[in-house]
């Protein structure tokens, strides 16, 4: 298995046609060309892929290369679809979100420029400016008007992080019939291989679960922990946070021979301190870096940018590791683990490269 996850396109381009494809009507040779337009009008699904803001450029927010997942969008398929879609693959919660659509087209009133046209998402039964295309809008009659684009997605008004939905190209006819009913699906969402593996030497090494019982609490309590060189866009070393904000940070990692162990257990105490628990024994007795040693390895304590995002409060992957120039590894976006950072902590282990 590669250790990341690069787009993929797995439909067949629907094919070219030549003179000698096309089809007849008599021995003759003449053009048949009212089959040629029933041909030509059969409606093709999309491939798309799905991207999360990370940060802010000259003309709004800039968005990861490496897509989260990727979907299939049947024909039809309305920007309410695609809004309840988002919502459930990412665990995204707001109400008042919004497409801005990039059509391809020409600005017909801003010389330069390309339109882009705003979509309900989520407006429940309130409000819809006048100039806002409904949500039984068809996504592809945007998204893929002229050419493939794109639909920025704000997903909560309140929210500065925006999720970008990107056409990458049209399905066959014999791949879009071969589709489910459902209008929006993942795409190969079973593809996966499984990351519960069998670990025999869980009970006697003890488990990330088992020492830091608060950062867990606030990891799978839509919160996470950040951790390496170049975390929280290099303002802390680590950081453990949940949906009220943060719990604990560090500007630097502990010294000492085992900075990572050291660390993760006075973010523990700070995190316990904060929400006012009790210390746990299991802390001192249990070793990350041994644990984990790839993952202990891949975090950066010293000048390069390497580190680690694991929790839910994000929604997409669960755990990334990443670098400067991008993601290295990630979950598959519906993987949730069982709510066990341990666990998430194996696969990425297990895929992380030498």
């Amino acid at each position: 298995m590669s250790n990341s996850t690069p787009i993929q396109h797995p439909f067949r381009p629907a094919p070219r046609r030549t003179p000698d494809d096309r089809p007849v009507d008599d021995a003759a040779g003449h053009r048949n060309v009212r089959a040629r337009t029933v041909a030509a009008a059969q409606p093709q699904a999309c491939l798309f892929s799905i991207h999360q803001s990370r940060g802010w450029g000259a003309s709004g927010p800039k968005f990861d290369t490496q897509p989260l997942a990727q979907m299939s969008i049947r024909p039809g398929a309305t920007f309410g679809d695609l809004d309840h879609f988002l919502r459930e693959a990412l665990r995204k919660d707001g109400h008042l979100s919004v497409f801005k659509v990039k059509t391809g087209r020409a600005d017909p009133d801003l010389m330069g420029r390309e339109e882009e046209i705003e979509v309900e998402g989520d407006f429940g039964d309130g409000y819809l400016d006048s100039e806002m295309r409904s949500k039984s809008t068809k996504v592809k009659s945007l998204v893929w008007a002229t050419k493939a684009s794109q639909a920025v997605w704000h997903f909560d008004m309140g929210n500065t992080t925006h999720i970008a939905v990107k056409a990458e190209q049209l399905a066959s006819v014999a791949d879009t019939v071969a589709l489910n009913g459902a209008p929006i699906q993942d795409y190969r969402a079973d593809a996966h291989e499984s990351d519960e593996d069998e670990d025999e030497d869980e009970d006697t090494a003890g488990t990330f679960d088992d020492a830091y019982p608060s950062i867990v609490s606030a990891i799978i309590n839509d919160g996470g922990l950040d951790i390496g060189k170049g975390a929280c866009s290099s303002h802390y070393w680590a950081t453990v946070w949940n949906e009220g904000g943060g719990l604990a940070d560090m500007d630097q990692p502990c010294g000492g021979p085992h900075p990572i162990d050291s660390s993760l257990r006075s973010l523990e105490e700070d995190v316990g301190c904060e929400e006012g628990e009790s210390p746990t024994p299991d802390t001192a007795a249990f070793s990350f870096e041994a644990r984990y040693p790839k993952v202990a390895k891949f975090v950066s304590t010293k000048t390069q940018k390497r580190w680690i995002e694991i929790g839910t409060g994000r929604g997409g992957p669960v755990i990334k590791a990443l670098k400067t120039s991008g993601v290295v590894w990630q979950s598959p976006l519906r993987e949730l683990y069982n709510n066990s950072p341990h666990a998430a902590l194996c696969a990425l282990e297990k895929h992380l490269p030498q």
